[in-house]
């Protein structure tokens, strides 16, 4: 994938990372794909809400619990969006975390399109 500026893009996840991480088990991590894909809008609805009501614990704690989701896939973008966001958090500060949510929803739907794309062919 190539930005505007014909710039490789980091890939959203690393297949290789993820296939490693369940021991080549192919069945599993299918089915680990298809629950973040399920728990990734709530996740990222549950960060937002936080935000919104200034609960900086609450928002450690959901940025925390996505990032670990995401980590068996390598999705290393959306773990270091959600990173800033747990950092945010245990600083006991909402600076700039609009932005930071902005980004890590961006994260999330390229991550989401990718894992959608996945062919058959590279699970089974």
């Amino acid at each position: 994938m190539t930005t505007a500026n014909s710039l490789p893009l980091e890939p959203s996840y690393d297949f290789r990372e993820a296939l490693s991480r369940v021991l080549g088990d192919r069945d599993l991590l299918t089915e680990i794909v298809d629950i973040l894909r399920s728990e990734m809008p709530p996740a990222l609805a549950e960060i937002r809400r936080c935000v919104e009501a200034g609960d900086l614990r609450g928002l450690e704690r959901a940025a925390h619990r996505l990032r670990g989701s995401v980590v068996v896939l390598g999705a290393h973008r959306v773990s270091q969006a959600a990173l800033a966001l747990e950092m945010m958090g245990r600083d006991q500060t909402l600076d700039d975390a609009p932005v930071k949510v902005a980004q890590l929803d961006r994260e999330m739907r390229r991550l989401d399109h990718d894992l959608a794309r996945l062919n058959d062919q590279s699970l089974q």
